[in-house]
């Protein structure tokens, strides 16, 4: 699971749940026995496990949308340490400058091997 995402909560399916097993069958064999409960865990549960799943599809949809405005905001605050770097380096003299102290980062990088050999 991933953090935060909501649990669903399994209680009220098992509250609303009465299994009863009739004399009658239990002498007629496992197959019907088996028939029987899978009958009964159909009919009782197929409305509750409807609203349970309708309900945890609504609750993920809202962690969903929690965890991408946070972690959109959070990119966002990372990306700002970067744009002020940038905004830092941008050359008050104009473009030319900018240019020229771009090629000379680019110099260095391209003798950066050989510098510290």
């Amino acid at each position: 699971m991933p953090a935060g995402a909501p649990i669903p909560g399994l209680t009220p399916l098992i509250d609303r749940l009465n299994l009863n097993r009739p004399a009658l069958l239990s002498k007629l064999g496992k197959r019907l026995i088996h028939r029987h409960i899978r009958q009964q865990l159909e009919t009782e549960l197929e409305p509750a496990m409807t609203e349970l799943l309708s309900r945890y599809r609504r609750q993920l949809r809202e962690w969903f949308g929690k965890s991408m405005v946070e972690l959109r905001d959070g990119f966002a605050a990372r990306a700002g340490v970067y744009r002020a770097q940038l905004e830092g380096r941008a050359s008050p003299a104009g473009p030319a400058a900018a240019k020229a102290d771009l090629e000379a980062d680019l110099l260095v990088l391209q003798n950066w091997g050989t510098r510290n050999t």
